[in-house]
């Protein structure tokens, strides 16, 4: 049986987080200003132009379900692939 290439990408993407955190420390910083400017935000919609590797957004809903005013999930954010 063949080797998934997805699986096969994933698992080296996640080695690469892991061996190496310049990509990580940019997820950080970008969530950590999405979540700034989007302070007092009703809504917050994002356009990911690559959202094959699926390791930024979980941190960044983490967060956003966090906020005091946090009601659902949807009636903050949207990611458009």
């Amino acid at each position: 049986m063949a080797a998934n290439p997805d699986f096969e990408e994933k698992k080296a993407d996640h080695l690469y987080l892991a061996t190496c955190p310049f990509k990580k420390l940019s997820n950080f910083f970008s969530n950590e200003t999405i979540m700034n400017v989007g302070e007092k935000a009703t809504r917050i919609d994002i356009i990911d132009f690559g959202i094959h590797y699926d390791f930024q957004w979980p941190c960044l809903i983490q967060n956003i379900s966090s906020r005091p005013d946090y009601h659902r999930a949807s009636d903050y954010w949207d990611i458009y692939d």
